[in-house]
């Protein structure tokens, strides 16, 4: 299941709760295309769980495929749009390495600045920053 919170925009928040199934992805793609077509800058709480504890790998390798493809065709919105992506994880499941090369994944995903962070509170600072730039 996905839960979109959208009471702080322009931070918006994105949490899967369990595995997220392709229609979770859809409905999550859709939101955030919602937020590129108000050409409004905004900032992206990403709430993501550890890949380790997901059970269906095949369910979860389509979602990010689904992922991959839209970021690719929706790139040139999100650089323009999106402020940055902040990924709250448990860092502890995370290698060193896995958190030093996490920010530039996301940047070339996205096209924007992207961010690892332990918890929302600092998630949501670094937005704010960058926000008011």
């Amino acid at each position: 299941m996905v839960e979109i919170d959208e009471t702080n925009y322009p931070i918006v928040s994105v949490k899967f709760t369990e595995v997220a199934t392709l229609e979770d992805t859809e409905t999550y793609l859709a939101c955030f295309t919602d937020w590129l077509v108000r050409e409004n800058p905004f900032g992206l709480i990403l709430f993501r769980g550890n890949s380790e504890e997901v059970e269906d790998r095949e369910m979860a390798k389509q979602s990010h495929n689904l992922v991959v493809r839209w970021a690719k065709e929706n790139k040139a919105n999100i650089a323009r749009y999106c402020m940055g992506l902040a990924v709250v994880s448990d860092l502890s499941k995370m290698s060193e390495k896995q958190q030093k090369m996490a920010p530039k994944a996301l940047g070339v995903l996205f096209g924007c600045p992207g961010q690892i962070f332990g918890n929302s509170t600092d998630a949501e600072r670094w937005l704010q920053q960058q926000l008011n730039r």
